[in-house]
């Protein structure tokens, strides 16, 4: 049980391809192998006679069953490269887009996860904000038809203003929007990672040279220069 990290991820990269580039090798081979026997047995142009004693042609498909029954293990070896060899197939591409843009596959998940959470909170926010669009503009509509506005609240028309002011009802009372959990603008997504030189070389670069065995060489020069010195 190894963690991957930088001092050994270019060890982990150099295990990768070799084992995708070995399995791809033996399914090759297996795959030359079933045509150089198929060529030998003339499975391309072969004849039988069916249940009702009809000639006919050997297909492709009679030619696989026929492999198959015969190579049966040798068959099976041949699908499980290949599965194997896709998955990790897939696995370099992956590494290469992380290389590519200078993360690590913990970066990834979390940038992942932040992506998700700005857009849901985008369009939170996006709704909240058309919502007090409109209800200012119900409000100033009201207050255009003649509506009265006194401390910060509607006065509904039907209401007796007299000496001291509105009688206040549950509809004109004001709400206290500080309790309220108002949506906040989660701003602009940053696109660009912070540990993304800029170019695939430089990134690459920075995992087969890793920047803590250029600082220890460099500790350890001056440590020396320092005891000739001395």
């Amino acid at each position: 049980n190894q963690t991957i990290g930088e001092e050994n991820y270019r060890l982990f990269l150099l295990f990768l391809l070799i084992h995708a580039g070995m399995l791809w090798y033996g399914t090759i081979v297996t795959t030359f192998i079933f045509y150089s026997e198929s060529e030998r047995l003339g499975l391309n142009t072969a004849t039988f006679y069916d249940s009702k004693g009809n000639l006919l042609k050997t297909s492709r498909k009679v030619g696989i069953q026929y492999m198959m029954q015969r190579y049966t293990a040798l068959v099976s070896l041949w699908v499980v490269m290949f599965v194997l060899a896709l998955v990790l197939t897939g696995f370099v591409l992956f590494h290469t887009y992380l290389i590519y843009n200078g993360m690590t596959t913990n970066e990834f998940y979390k940038w992942k996860a932040v992506r998700k959470w700005h857009a849901q909170a985008s369009t939170k926010y996006a709704l909240y904000v058309g919502k007090r669009a409109k209800e200012n503009a119900t409000t100033s509509n009201q207050s255009s038809k003649g509506s009265g506005v006194s401390q910060g609240y509607l006065v509904p028309e039907d209401v007796d203003i007299g000496c001291v002011g509105p009688t206040l009802s549950s509809k004109s009372i004001p709400v206290d929007e500080s309790k309220i959990d108002v949506p906040k603008d989660p701003g602009v997504l940053p696109e660009d990672f912070p540990y993304n030189l800029g170019s695939f070389r430089k990134n690459l670069h920075e995992v087969l040279f890793p920047r803590c065995f250029r600082e220890r060489d460099r500790d350890a020069q001056e440590t020396s220069a320092f005891r000739k010195h001395d």
